[in-house]
């Protein structure tokens, strides 16, 4: 009997040690986050299915531009921001404040701040700007992406004209 409770016993404890459920823990996300990069690609004839002409990645240190890639004309710059305070593009920034757990405010400087309402389950966002795609992608609690693209470009619908993601970092 005593060997048959070890068992039982034993049998117990290597199930309660089995492979935790596949369930995520959830991410909230709350304070400021500040932006750091931002990636804009603008597609030929504006239509994904015609390929890319070009992809910008902006950052604090510098720029560069990638001029048709996958092709045989492909080519890319790099230009250095420039220390002049006068510069904008230097300046550039973006700040985003996670509210609650469905509302944040977009802050751009030059600009007037923007409400804007989101759903973390569905990865969407709206900042109720018509005639865009908007997605929300959480890397992790102290990173966010957000997506934007129009849904039409000159009343054609499937076309998108260009992509632009802006990546913030919790500050």
């Amino acid at each position: 009997m005593n060997k048959l409770l070890f068992l039982f016993s034993l049998g117990l404890l290597i199930s309660g040690c089995s492979k935790s459920s596949n369930v995520k823990p959830t991410i909230v996300l709350t304070g400021s986050y500040v932006s750091y990069r931002e990636v804009d690609t603008v597609y030929n004839a504006f239509n994904v299915a015609d390929g890319i002409e070009y992809i910008s990645i902006y950052t604090a240190s510098g720029d560069t531009l990638y001029n048709y890639p996958g092709t045989a004309n492909a080519n890319n710059h790099y230009s250095p921001h420039n220390t002049n305070p006068g510069n904008a593009a230097a300046q550039a920034e973006e700040d985003i404040t996670f509210n609650s757990s469905t509302t944040a405010t977009l802050t751009e400087t030059s600009f007037e701040p923007m409400s804007i309402t989101y759903n973390l389950a569905a990865g969407t966002f709206s900042d109720y700007i018509l005639d865009e795609r908007k997605r929300i992608i959480v890397v992790n609690a102290n990173t966010v992406e957000l997506i934007t693209n129009p849904t039409s470009v000159n009343n054609q619908p499937n076309t998108t004209g260009f992509m632009q993601a802006v990546y913030y970092r919790k500050q």
